[in-house]
């Protein structure tokens, strides 16, 4: 690929990955402001930093590009030293955004009745954090305790953006946090009783998506440890930190094509449930009986079960078990509340939440 590979066609494939990766990214923040109508998460608040540090990057490619550091023939000047220094703290320390956003949407999704789940995601987000924190005392400090070092001129023994031993200490700390991360949500699925050979496929396909990242980021290291291909580093590099943010994004647009699919968006209800919703909303979140009493059986408001009956939206996954709303008409006279039975209907109605599992990031 490196053979006929020229600057603006290196530049041309990373502002393209970076546009890929900005599509997905604003689809996700759409899904959740517009679509879900939701505020902003903390996954969702680490996904926009990392957008935003992308950007910082490309932009620093581009100023390389500009002042020739693509060229065979480059002449080392203090501002592109400078440009790459700051580079390199975009690039190793702006990977680990996308993985705060996953472990902070699994600090959701993983409930309390697997409490071993949640001890080993706790630790992966100390590994984690503490790799994060370790890449940024590397970069800064590899060559010594004079940062203005890596941009000197008269230096040419120790520069972080070209170190090698560097790059393999930083790429090993960030491998092997892709692999924790990987890892994590797999346990989980055992524990779902799920009502399709589909949903149970689903579900590995979209915690599989990091396979994605860790091939990227492999194919990168072997890469550079290989050859001289300065060019596909860049491409390389890129494209593992915009692929980290789509497959974070990637899951998100479950929710617009199952609306799509139904005609209806999933934040919104017919006109119908609507006001049938907000006639008797009080009833159904409370429990409460009278007139027309309404029974509720096997709701469990922790999980979100009355999630679609209700139009709320929750983050993670949510499985809502059937559900039957039924209430009874009873005589003005008769102060007692009979039992409902299976002829019973709310205005010649039951509603029924049938099993499904969605996922939200």
């Amino acid at each position: 690929m490196a053979s006929y590979l020229t600057g603006s066609s290196a530049m041309a494939a990373e502002w393209t990955l970076l546009v890929l990766a900005y599509i997905l990214g604003g689809t996700r923040i759409y899904a959740r402001l517009a679509h879900q109508r939701l505020h902003l998460l903390l996954s969702d608040i680490f996904l926009i930093f990392a957008c935003v540090d992308v950007l910082a990057l490309i932009i620093c490619d581009t100023l390389s590009y500009r002042l020739g550091a693509m060229n065979a023939d480059t002449q080392p000047s203090v501002s592109l030293h400078k440009i790459s220094f700051a580079s390199d703290y975009f690039y190793d320390v702006g990977l680990y955004l996308p993985k705060f956003s996953m472990l902070a949407f699994y600090y959701r999704l993983f409930p309390p009745t697997l409490p071993n789940l949640r001890i080993a995601l706790k630790i992966v987000i100390l590994y984690v954090t503490s790799c994060c924190m370790a890449t940024i005392f590397m970069d800064t400090f590899w060559c010594g305790s004079t940062v203005s070092i890596n941009w000197s001129l008269t230096n040419e023994t120790c520069n972080v953006f070209t170190n090698m031993d560097l790059f393999v200490a930083d790429w090993t700390l960030n491998i092997t946090s892709d692999v924790l991360i990987f890892g994590l949500p797999f346990p989980l699925l055992r524990s779902l009783k799920l009502a399709s050979r589909a949903q149970v496929y689903g579900l590995v396909v979209t915690f599989a998506l990091g396979l994605i990242t860790i091939s990227v980021s492999t194919v990168r290291f072997v890469t550079l440890k290989t050859s001289n291909a300065i060019l596909s580093v860049y491409i390389w590099s890129m494209a593992e930190y915009t692929t980290a943010i789509m497959v974070v994004s990637i899951p998100a647009l479950r929710s617009l094509l199952r609306a799509g699919g139904r005609g209806t968006s999933a934040g919104e209800t017919t006109p119908k449930l609507r006001a049938w919703s907000s006639r008797h909303s009080s009833r159904l979140r409370n429990g409460s009986s009278g007139r027309g009493a309404v029974h509720l059986s096997n709701l469990d408001e922790q999980n979100n079960s009355q999630a679609e009956l209700n139009g709320v939206k929750s983050d993670g996954i949510y499985k809502a078990e059937e559900v039957v709303v039924r209430s009874d008409r009873l005589n003005p006279n008769d102060h007692s509340l009979r039992p409902a039975t299976s002829s019973d209907t709310f205005d010649g109605h039951t509603q029924r939440l049938r099993n499904s599992v969605s996922v939200w990031v």
